[in-house]
């Protein structure tokens, strides 16, 4: 018995702890706003640095058309996006002469009406033993929101 109602706690915990994520406010009154990675990779992305925020399905599937001509399989192109309530934002770090490199989203919020996202860039240390191969890392999310976006980078190396 006792063994059942720990189960079901467990239950009811778990499903409650993601509805406190999505609403959560920050020390600064920032509300976070909720987004799903769809794909990151260290291979296939652009040969330079760039943001793509997107709007409409058809963009979409060509930057997805690009990322999948360079491997076989490739990543399934996102299809039901709402684009009047969700946004979808690729990262791309640009062409790398080593491995040890990664792009991703971090957090994203809200505050005073506009929406941040946090990019962490992260890079190989000086001694690090890295792939002696050149990449393209990034990363492709999707953002439960249709406001404006803007874009802050930390670096951590």
């Amino acid at each position: 018995m006792k063994l059942c109602s720990i189960i079901v706690l467990l239950f009811i915990g778990c499903s409650s702890q993601k509805k406190i994520v999505a609403d959560k406010v920050t020390k600064s009154g920032a509300s976070e706003i909720v987004f799903e990675q769809l794909v990151q990779s260290s291979v296939g992305g652009y040969e330079h640095p760039q943001i793509k925020v997107f709007k409409e399905q058809k963009a979409l599937e060509e930057t997805f058309g690009y990322i999948n001509s360079f491997r076989k399989p490739g990543f399934p192109i996102p299809s039901k996006i709402d684009f009047s309530k969700e946004t979808v934002v690729a990262v791309f770090m640009g062409q790398k002469n080593t491995g040890g490199y990664a792009v991703s989203v971090q957090e994203v919020i809200e505050l005073d009406g506009k929406v941040k996202v946090f990019i962490e860039e992260k890079s190989p240390g000086k001694k690090d033993m890295v792939t002696m191969a050149i990449t393209q890392p990034f990363c492709v999310v999707k953002i439960n929101t249709s406001k404006e976006i803007i874009f802050e980078k930390r670096v951590v190396k």
